[in-house]
C-alpha cells in the first residue's frame, strides 16, 4: 500500500487496541546478552480532546477502569517472554505515568543470546501487534561475531523486501475506501489533538563504549533503528503525498529511505547496521 496508507492503517491498529505509545528498548552486553525493555503507553486525555475539537463527547459506556493501562497480567507476560525468544525471561514490570497524561507500564525481559530474539512484532509489541499492516521493518535479525582486539559486532538486519500489496492505491489522502481524508481540516484537527506526544519506536543501546558504527541515527551509546513521532509528522502532509506518486505500492527500507531524509518525524535506519562494540 502506499506510504500515505501504510501510516495511518498502522495508526487505526494503535487506536484499535487503545495504545498510542509504544517503544522498544535493546540493551545489549558484548557477550550477546542483555535486556528487552517494552513501555505501552495510553492518553484518555488526547482522545477526549480530539472528540472536544470536533464538537463530540466521548461515550461514557464503555469507560475503562482507571488502572487499566498499570495493571498487568503475570502469565500473560510470562507467555510473552517464550514468544520473544529461547532464553527470555521476564525480569519486571514498572508503572509509568507522565505529567503529558500518558500512563501505562514498562515491562523488561532479559534473554541470554540476542540471536535468539524474535523481533517480528518490536515496533507495535503487544496487543497493538493484532490487525497491524505488516511491512518491510517488523522483523529484525540480529548477529554477533567477535572482532579484532576483543571488540563484539553486533550486526541488526531488517527485512528490506517489499510486502505485498493489499490492493490497488486509491486516491492519494485517503485511508482506502471509506477511510479519512488527511487533507480534511477537521480530520487534521482530530488527529493533532489524538496523537499529541505519540510516538512509536525501536532503539538499540550497547553496554560498553561505541568503537564504530553505520548507523544514522545515533546519540551516546543508543541508536534509533525506527522511529514514527506523528505529532511532526503530521505535519508533513504534503511530503507524504509526494512520496505516494513516486514509490509505488509496498516499497522496501530501501528505496523509502532517500525520500525520508528531509521529513520529519520518520526514521529509519540502514537495512543492515552494524555497531562494533567493547
Amino acid at each position: 500500500m502506499p506510504f500515505v496508507r501504510l501510516c495511518l492503517v498502522w495508526l487505526a491498529s494503535l487506536v484499535a487496541a487503545g495504545c498510542l505509545n509504544a517503544s522498544t528498548l535493546v540493551r545489549v552486553m558484548p557477550s550477546g546478552s542483555g535486556t528487552v525493555e517494552q513501555t505501552l503507553l495510553f492518553n484518555a486525555r488526547n482522545m477526549e480532546n480530539a472528540f472536544a475539537g470536533m464538537g463530540l463527547k466521548p461515550s461514557g459506556g464503555s469507560k475503562e477502569p482507571e488502572d487499566k493501562w498499570t495493571k498487568v497480567d503475570k502469565a500473560e507476560l510470562e507467555q510473552r517472554a517464550q514468544a520473544l525468544g529461547e532464553g527470555v525471561t521476564l525480569v519486571s514490570v514498572t508503572p509509568v505515568k507522565l505529567p503529558s497524561g500518558y500512563e501505562g507500564a514498562t515491562v523488561t525481559f532479559a534473554f541470554e543470546d540476542i540471536t535468539r530474539l524474535g523481533t517480528e512484532d518490536f515496533l507495535m509489541p503487544g496487543p497493538a501487534k493484532e490487525g497491524k499492516a505488516g511491512g518491510a521493518v517488523d522483523a529484525i535479525a540480529f548477529t554477533m561475531a567477535r572482532g579484532e582486539g576483543g571488540t563484539s559486532v553486533l550486526t541488526a538486519t531488517f527485512n528490506d523486501k517489499p510486502g505485498k500489496s493489499s490492493g490497488k492505491a486509491g486516491k492519494t489522502g485517503k485511508a482506502g475506501k471509506g477511510g479519512p481524508d488527511i487533507n480534511d481540516p477537521e480530520v487534521q484537527q482530530m488527529m493533532k489533538a489524538l496523537f499529541k506526544g505519540f510516538r512509536i519506536g525501536m532503539d538499540l543501546e550497547v553496554v560498553g563504549q561505541i568503537v564504530q558504527t553505520n548507523a544514522d541515527y545515533v546519540v551516546g551509546k543508543r541508536i534509533t533503528l525506527a522511529e514514527i513521532d506523528l505529532e511532526q509528522l503530521l505535519r508533513e502532509t504534503k511530503k507524504m503525498e509526494a512520496i505516494d506518486k513516486v514509490l509505488g505500492p509496498d516499497a522496501s527500507i530501501s528505496k523509502m529511505r532517500p525520500y525520508l531524509k528531509d521529513m520529519k518525524g520518520m526514521k529509519i535506519n540502514r537495512p543492515v547496521v552494524t555497531v562494533e562494540f567493547r
